[in-house]
């Protein structure tokens, strides 16, 4: 069986200046930079189009800023950064230029609260939407963290 893939370069590895411990969320904005969340390490970077690390922010923890056990990342049509933290169960919001702006959740079962927030995905209209593992549902925020609805259920 033949690949019809070829590499074409390699990125986090010493060479490029950053390694990757646990590379985990994966997103691509509009114009080529690449997202990338660490599970282990607790941060989020911005790759430039070519493979150079131009954002990292975050470090393991849980104090505004810091990431616990990110899984997924999503970016908004104006730029805005969603990350999806299993360990804190929380989402966080970050500007483009990488600055943190406001975080929501925390571990529970009512709507706004997660048992580890998985998967995110931001709509063209701007609604972030979270796989919220533990409670086997699908929660949807506004772009600032504001509840508006949610589905499903163990089954």
């Amino acid at each position: 069986m033949t690949s019809n893939f070829q590499q074409t370069a390699i990125w986090g590895g010493e060479a490029g200046g950053v390694q990757l411990e646990s590379p985990n969320g994966l997103a691509v904005d509009a114009a080529g930079y690449v997202y990338s969340t660490d599970f282990q390490s607790g941060y989020l970077r911005r790759f430039s189009p070519d493979g150079i690390v131009d954002i990292e922010v975050g470090g393991s923890g849980t104090q505004p800023g810091q990431l616990s056990k990110p899984i997924g990342v999503a970016v908004a049509t104006d730029g805005a950064i969603f990350v999806s933290e299993s360990g804190s169960s929380r989402v966080s919001r970050f500007a483009a230029d990488g600055t943190f702006q406001s975080a929501w959740g925390g571990p529970g079962s009512q709507p706004g609260q997660f048992q580890s927030a998985m998967g995110i995905a931001v709509s063209d209209r701007g609604e972030v939407f979270v796989a919220d593992f533990g409670n086997h549902r699908v929660q949807v925020f506004d772009s600032n963290g504001e509840f508006q609805r949610e589905w499903g259920q163990l089954g």
